[in-house]
């Protein structure tokens, strides 16, 4: 990651900067991001995969306020 993916945190920065207004003044009640491997996984074959985008992405992520997050990649039913 190490600024290698400054492209996409840029975007990711302005579309939540631009959702948050929007939500603002529209009374959006959810606020949902869509991935592909997941962050976090107990399954075995695909342990860690996500870590890197988790240290670097998560923080924003929480700051942003997202409810929910909806991963795909592990084919296993996974909740908490």
């Amino acid at each position: 990651v190490q600024g290698g993916d400054r492209i996409q945190r840029a975007w990711l920065l302005s579309d939540l900067a631009h959702y948050t207004t929007y939500q603002r003044s529209h009374s959006q009640p959810w606020l949902a991001v869509l991935f592909h491997v997941p962050f976090y996984s107990s399954n075995g074959a695909h342990h860690l995969e996500g870590e890197l985008m988790r240290k670097a992405y998560e923080p924003i992520l929480y700051a942003a306020g997202v409810d929910f997050i909806i991963t795909g990649h592990v084919h296993a039913y996974e909740r908490t």
